[in-house]
């Protein structure tokens, strides 16, 4: 079995999404777990992944990105990666500040809609520096902002 997935999903009607408060994608299987992603509209595009994790379950640790289609200049694709465990307690990881409005409307909106790819690995073992250190240097790293 392979650790390296991908998963393609377009948002639709995205006018009238983005003027929610956050919008979460159904859950989808992806390397035998169960996923979804969440996007946040403040001041940009916030977007984050979510682990279906169950109570007393073995934490996730993955390598994951998300890249936001340009449909005018594929250049211009914006893309992010990051590292995280997912766990009980830590089910979402992303990027509070993704991209920017202006960007946002520079080619990223095609027919009211936007396509987000990730591109999902599993990992064998979490982070040797411990658990709490890697997690204190992603958030300052990435901006960390847990949104339930």
């Amino acid at each position: 079995m392979s650790n390296l997935g991908k998963y393609s999903y377009t948002v639709h009607d995205f006018a009238h999404i983005r003027q929610m408060e956050a919008y979460r994608t159904g859950w989808f299987e992806l390397l035998n777990k169960r996923w979804r992603i969440l996007l946040k509209f403040d001041n940009g595009l916030s977007i984050y992944l979510v682990a279906d994790v169950q109570k007393n379950s073995p934490p996730i640790p993955a390598r994951f990105s998300f890249k936001l289609i340009n449909h005018t200049d594929p250049g211009l694709n914006i893309r992010r990666e990051t590292i995280s465990t997912f766990a009980e307690n830590n089910e979402d990881w992303g990027f509070t500040s993704f991209m920017s409005t202006l960007q946002l409307n520079s080619g990223f909106i095609v027919y009211d809609s936007i396509k987000i790819l990730l591109v999902l690995e599993l990992l064998d073992k979490v982070p040797a520096q411990g658990i709490n250190e890697f997690y204190s240097q992603r958030r300052r790293e990435i901006g960390y902002n847990v949104i339930r």
